[in-house]
């Protein structure tokens, strides 16, 4: 059985913070906490891919060339906005 897309969405999520960090940080400090955990396997592209759509949605705030991670930060919604 497959897992749904958006299984790894809350552990990136939690590596989300109130200020601007790179969306490679983000990705790597989700896999690697959920390669210490055990947790179900997953790459880096895929946790770009996820953290990308979760930016497009309007989930976290981001700045940058979203299809570059490198070149791309992300942080929490600051209360008030939509």
């Amino acid at each position: 059985m497959s897992a749904p897309i958006t299984l790894f969405d809350p552990l990136l999520l939690s590596f989300v913070v109130s200020t601007w960090r790179k969306m490679t940080r983000v990705v790597g400090a989700a896999l690697t906490h959920s390669w210490d955990q055990n947790l179900s396997q997953t790459d880096d592209l895929l946790l770009c891919v996820r953290l990308r759509a979760l930016a497009e949605a309007g989930g976290v705030d981001w700045q940058g060339d979203l299809s570059r991670p490198h070149y791309c930060e992300v942080r929490l919604r600051e209360k008030g906005e939509h």
